[in-house]
């Protein structure tokens, strides 16, 4: 069976295409494939590339904003835990905001694909490195505050880690997520951000977990 590469964005694919074939090699071992922005893209492309391939694992790699100074700027993290923000009741920054999972609803509830899915997965170590997915991206150094003082563990925020997870855990199919830090969550101002670097972090940290 083969192996399913996954990128948010022909963005950050273009980047990859354009690094030396040697960091490259590593990736003739999967079909890669763009899953599409956001949440509800990539949870879409991804249940429909599962189907369709069949892959005996899945990666996915891609950029996201880091929360504060917690991971390095042009570097990159393997991501343990998947956790959701925005999918609920209420303005999502509001202090009377609720997640599904706190009103006792479960966005996949338990059935023949597994236990339900709420508004957190683990991939690995549950002491692992968190990353957050978010419906918008924080739009200010405010925004990523509030959402670092609601999930404490959240390193980083991404749109697709969640969905893609969801996809996978329903089919049965091991995922490794791969995030290279391309700036500071909130910071909208892309002369500042690093996604070239990161995405080269991610592509090396990607290959030492094909070993």
């Amino acid at each position: 069976m083969p192996n399913l590469l996954l990128i948010p964005t022909s963005f950050e694919r273009n980047i990859v295409r354009s690094m030396p074939e040697p960091k490259t090699a590593w990736m003739r071992q999967f079909q890669t494939e763009l899953c599409g922005f956001g949440l509800a893209a990539s949870g879409t492309m991804a249940a429909s590339l599962i189907a369709r391939v069949k892959p005996s694992r899945v990666m996915l790699i891609g950029i996201a904003g880091c929360y504060g100074a917690s991971v390095e700027i042009g570097s990159a993290i393997r991501i343990q835990r998947v956790g959701c923000h925005g999918i609920g009741v209420g303005n999502p920054f509001a202090a009377a905001y609720r997640s599904a999972q706190t009103m006792g609803w479960s966005p996949i509830e338990a059935g023949e694909h597994g236990p339900a899915i709420g508004d957190e997965i683990t991939l690995g170590s549950h002491s692992g490195a968190m990353i957050l997915s978010v419906a918008t991206a924080s739009a200010n150094a405010d925004e990523a505050d509030h959402r670092r003082g609601r999930y404490a563990d959240a390193v980083a925020e991404d749109m697709e880690s969640f969905s893609v997870a969801i996809a996978c855990q329903i089919a049965g199919i091991p995922l490794e997520i791969v995030r290279g830090i391309s700036n500071t969550a909130g910071d909208r101002d892309h002369r500042c951000w690093r996604a070239t670097d990161a995405m080269m972090a991610a592509v090396d940290l990607a290959a030492s977990l094909t070993h």
